[in-house]
């Protein structure tokens, strides 16, 4: 799982049109304390190795949710246009992986209110991709 999402973290954090909006704000499953805002988390949510007729066919089909966070709607659908401009129908290598097809499968917008007068509105943008990609082999 790890080759994945060290390969998809250095491909998100070299592409211009999301750390104009992001910077280098991209973070695997957890965010630092204080963060400044916007920014993107993700996660695998689901991983799915089909097998062939007699082994593991070697490919995986992850399912990876990025949570985008910033203070206003309109900047969390700037930043899910950036991440489908790079993702939806990326194929190629990334890193020493090599990605079939990656494709867009969902969205959901939600606000967060404040829970107490210190803080700011939040608004908050969950864009999940299926991520089809060769992996090694399990060992016996």
């Amino acid at each position: 799982m790890a080759d994945l999402e060290a390969a998809l973290y250095s491909h998100l954090i070299a592409q211009a049109g999301i750390t104009a909006l992001v910077s280098q704000r991209i973070y695997p499953d957890a965010i630092p304390q204080n963060v400044v805002r916007p920014y993107i988390t993700y996660t695998v949510v689901s991983a799915r190795r089909p097998h062939n007729f007699a082994a593991a066919s070697g490919m995986a089909d992850y399912r990876i949710q990025f949570d985008i966070y910033a203070a206003t709607s309109e900047e969390t659908r700037a930043i899910a246009e950036a991440l489908r401009n790079e993702l939806d129908g990326l194929s190629g290598t990334l890193g020493s992986v090599i990605v079939s097809l990656a494709r867009f499968a969902n969205e959901q917008r939600l606000s967060v209110s404040p829970s107490s007068g210190a803080e700011l509105a939040l608004s908050r943008r969950i864009v999940d991709y299926l991520i089809w990609h060769r992996e090694s082999l399990p060992t016996l």
